[in-house]
């Protein structure tokens, strides 16, 4: 019987996570963590209100974790990077510093696709094995590249941990709500002059139903969780109502960096470094979780975005 540890339970992705996990039969009892109290919960499940910034390793070793998920971490940009930074990699520090205390046995950490970089020469799809060359400039992702390189190294030191790292690409649904989704759904969006890359996309609900198989039965390694059939962001913008406006790529990101610095989250509310991800096709190859543990994806990327705007459009009604 697991007893598993989820850092950011709150969250739209932890809740769906503890949703599933709770009906396991293999899983004895969850402990969830978070700065947020948990809306739902249950008595397979035991909340602390506990910041990850603080260490975890008396919580670890007292509930007899065996399994641990690390999904917190700041998704929207801030201008305080200090903080940014304590939270997302000193967050990330404390965790695996916890799972070596409670020597768990496997252990999940949520990285993301970005991690690939959007580029101009990246291939129609980013593999597993694909380069990890991030995007300088986008903390994000600098963020998200220091959890991955502090993963390799736990998992170096410590052969006997099953260590899982899911990259997810852009993440929609009814219930997301970030700097991602609110560009996507803006008035009017401004992109690169000449471009329309694919929107990498996967629903809410598939990835927590995708980690909760790679945690049940899935072998150690890197697994992307990407929709099939992505959709061209012009068709997005479409399908969303919103007008766009394509500005000279040597006007538009002097723009957005003016718009970051100034705070103007109308605009902007994430460095220009961003723009490269509406720029650069950067999508990712979601077969392998399918090929090892036999998740299937509810939802295509038509399916996704429809999701994501059918709510959207309720909560305008």
């Amino acid at each position: 019987m697991k007893r598993i540890a989820i850092t950011g339970a709150s969250g739209y992705i932890g809740q769906r996570l503890l949703a599933r996990l709770e009906a396991e039969p293999t899983v004895e009892r969850v402990l969830a963590l978070d700065i947020r109290p948990l809306p739902s919960p249950s008595p397979k499940v035991t909340f602390v209100e506990h910041d990850v910034t603080r260490p975890m390793e008396e919580l670890f070793t007292a509930h007899g974790i065996d399994t641990a998920v690390h999904l917190a971490f700041l998704v929207d940009p801030i201008h305080d990077r200090e903080r940014e930074r304590r939270i997302n990699v000193g967050g990330t520090e404390n965790f695996l510093a916890a799972c070596h205390a409670a020597g768990v046995e496997t252990l999940l950490m949520a990285s993301s696709a970005t991690v690939y970089g959007a580029w101009p020469d990246n291939p129609p799809f980013l593999t597993e094995e694909s380069p990890l060359r991030g995007k300088p400039g986008f903390p994000y992702v600098e963020d998200k590249l220091a959890m991955e390189a502090l993963t390799a190294r736990y998992a170096k030191e410590h052969p006997d941990c099953r260590v899982l790292i899911t990259r997810a690409v852009v993440v929609a649904g009814p219930n997301v709500n970030n700097f991602l989704s609110r560009f996507l759904e803006r008035p009017v969006m401004f992109i690169a002059r000449g471009t329309d890359p694919l929107v990498p996309l996967v629903h809410e609900d598939d990835v927590a139903e995708a980690k909760a198989y790679l945690l049940l039965e899935a072998p150690a390694g890197a697994y992307n969780l990407s929709a099939p059939n992505p959709v061209r962001l012009r068709e997005v913008s479409h399908r969303a109502g919103t007008r766009v406006v394509a500005l000279p790529p040597g006007l538009l990101y002097p723009l957005a960096g003016l718009a970051w610095k100034l705070r103007l989250r109308w605009l902007s509310e994430a460095p220009p470094a961003m723009l490269d991800y509406i720029r650069y096709s950067w999508t990712a190859d979601g077969s392998k979780v399918t090929q090892v543990t036999g998740f299937r994806y509810r939802y295509d990327g038509p399916a996704t975005i429809e999701a994501f705007l059918r709510q959207r459009t309720r909560g305008r009604s």
